[in-house]
């Protein structure tokens, strides 16, 4: 910037001494370039400013502040079916990939309390029993395969498209500070605890729904939660789905690493850095 008004500075100079009346003409040809360059800028900006919300991305953040995760997870279908150029595409892919990450680690934490729980030796235990047990078992595997191909999909835009000196918060802005509807769920800890009775499928069901929510309320307050430092909102995102594909998608899963370097490339000491660096260091 300096050297362009240099450069101005000294062609009005020449004019005035040399040319005399030739400043007027020089002025307002550099007047135009000005008046040009800042209406592009002007129309440039405006066009982001002004670009068109898709209308189903709209439903999406009502449909998440009255905490219908269905009707989210369809609106978010639509926005990428019917709006595919759209800038809202990233924010959607956010979102996507919240949902299946929040599916999936609700299934990790059912997971781990079957296997504390469930004792083959336990004398209580008859056929009906270990059928039960394997039939969640069989669920926690279906809700594994179907999130990972799905994460794999948002995961890998997002690795395309993501840029850590640019903010995305004004895509999430209206959405509301949220509380799961209930706090107080059965857990299922007794039976991981104890051992006894097996879950039923209903208990299943609502324990993972209550975990779902939980899991995803607790991602969109990290994420509507606006951080000092540019993008660290997204941190939790990006290492947790590291973690999650690092077996199905190792390439991805470094990539999602990769990303939580760069966005802490100035805080060395960073929690989520020093974990990404100690995975990785790990896997050599």
């Amino acid at each position: 910037m300096k050297n362009n008004i240099f450069t101005v500075m000294t062609i009005l100079f020449i004019a005035l001494f040399l040319v005399g009346c030739g400043e007027t003409a020089i002025n307002k040809k550099e007047s135009e370039k000005n008046s040009e360059e800042s209406s592009t800028d002007k129309i440039a900006d405006q066009e982001m400013i002004n670009e068109e919300v898709p209308e189903p991305y709209e439903k999406a953040i009502t449909a998440i502040n009255n905490k219908n995760w269905e009707l989210v997870n369809t609106y978010l279908d639509l926005v990428l079916t019917d709006f595919p150029d759209s800038e809202y595409i990233f924010p959607t892919q956010v979102l996507k990939g919240l949902m299946q990450l929040s599916e999936y680690l609700s299934a990790v934490d059912l997971l781990t309390i079957l296997s504390e729980g469930a004792d083959p030796s336990n004398s209580l235990y008859d056929e009906q029993d270990a059928a039960t047990i394997k039939q969640h078992l069989d669920l926690i595997q279906e809700i594994f395969d179907k999130s990972l191909v799905e994460q794999e999909v948002a995961f890998t835009y997002l690795s395309q498209n993501f840029k850590s000196d640019k903010d995305y918060n004004d895509y999430f802005k209206d959405i509301k500070s949220l509380s799961p509807y209930n706090e107080h769920y059965d857990d299922l800890s007794f039976f991981q605890n104890v051992g006894y009775p097996i879950p039923t499928d209903n208990e299943v069901n609502s324990f993972l729904d209550a975990k779902f929510e939980i899991n995803m309320l607790e991602g969109i307050n990290l994420i509507t939660n606006k951080d000092d430092q540019l993008n660290y909102n997204y941190l939790f995102l990006f290492y947790n789905a590291g973690i999650t594909l690092a077996e199905s998608n190792p390439q991805l899963s470094k990539e999602m690493f990769n990303i939580v370097l760069n966005i802490t490339s100035e805080d060395t000491y960073n929690e989520f850095r020093i974990s990404v660096e100690e995975y990785m260091s790990s896997q050599k």
